[in-house]
């Protein structure tokens, strides 16, 4: 399953765009960009997560935000 994962983050990392400029307009060719960027960052995220020792994992789980906003 860890290959599969980090087949899939690499994918994404080496996302790519497929924008014509005689066809896409101003608007499609930022949408896409946009889409490859987030391709792009997921597959880093994804690729990084799986770097996690099996401790991290569990302490990102149970991490809570709010508790560190409101503590007093």
């Amino acid at each position: 399953m860890e290959k599969r994962l980090r087949l899939l983050a690499e994918f994404l990392k080496d996302a790519d765009t497929n924008v014509d400029c005689y066809y896409d307009g101003a608007l499609e060719s930022a949408i896409k960009y946009a889409q490859v960027e987030t391709m792009q960052r997921i597959g880093q995220y994804l690729e990084e997560i799986l770097e996690y020792s099996e401790e991290d994992v569990e302490k990102q789980l149970n991490y809570d935000k709010r508790a560190d906003k409101y503590e007093i």
